[in-house]
């Protein structure tokens, strides 16, 4: 038979490997969840990265597409201005 303090002694001992290997699961358990939240993370980073360039490139494009528009109706004007001019010099020139 096991005395009182042989009895404490053994519950002492199963409580503290008990608690040990708790906070080893709880401490597993931890890291695994925070490498899930990192994955999770660099995926929503990723997938704003592609939409943030869709929208950048689309954004890029209408302004192209403004600007070239804009750009060729300046150099019409100016090449009919232009035209004009030389027709104004000729006549000056034939008078």
């Amino acid at each position: 038979m096991k005395t009182a303090s042989e009895i404490i002694g053994t519950a002492v001992k199963i409580g503290g490997v008990s608690v040990v290997l708790i906070l080893v699961v709880t401490l597993s358990a931890l890291i695994v969840s925070v490498e899930v939240c990192f994955a999770l993370l660099m995926s929503w980073t990723t997938l704003l990265r592609e939409k943030m360039m869709t929208a950048y490139d689309w954004i890029v494009l209408t302004f192209n597409r403004c600007a070239t528009n804009v750009t060729t109706a300046n150099l019409l004007k100016k090449g009919v201005d232009v035209e004009m001019m030389i027709e104004k010099i000729k006549k000056k020139l034939k008078i």
